[in-house]
């Protein structure tokens, strides 16, 4: 029995891998697989920090190809600015849940793929736009 609280976190970190994989519909097959095989906060951490390097480096190269096309840059620009002021915002919000506790950086990371994931769709769907001129 001195091990039930343990096991007690275990399973609900299992719960929460489970439920942060299928979050939105969103993220690569070996993100959901890396999610999956967590069994501690500091690899749910390592899984969530190579899906964000992966989703930031598309998202990154997607603004790029979209700021060369012939839109205006400077609302380019600021709706940029203002979309990473939203997102920090609303990732710190996302941490509150579990302020003080391990799983707070795992729900701003995860907010963090999720709200670039949704920004990424966006600037997808703009450069569509700016290319089909």
């Amino acid at each position: 029995m001195k091990h039930a609280p343990w096991l007690a976190l275990a399973a609900a970190l299992a719960l929460l891998a489970a439920g942060l994989a299928m979050a939105a519909g969103r993220g690569s097959q070996d993100y959901s697989t890396c999610l999956k095989g967590a069994q501690t906060t500091a690899a749910m951490q390592a899984c969530i920090t190579k899906e964000y390097k992966r989703v930031d480096g598309l998202l990154n190269k997607t603004y790029g190809q979209l700021a060369k096309t012939n839109v205006d840059k400077a609302l380019l620009l600021d709706a940029e600015k203002k979309w990473i002021s939203f997102r920090d915002a609303d990732c710190k919000f996302a941490a509150s849940f579990n302020a003080g506790g391990s799983l707070a950086a795992i729900n701003q990371g995860d907010c963090l793929i999720t709200d670039e994931a949704a920004r990424l769709k966006q600037l997808q769907s703009y450069l569509k736009q700016a290319t089909s001129h």
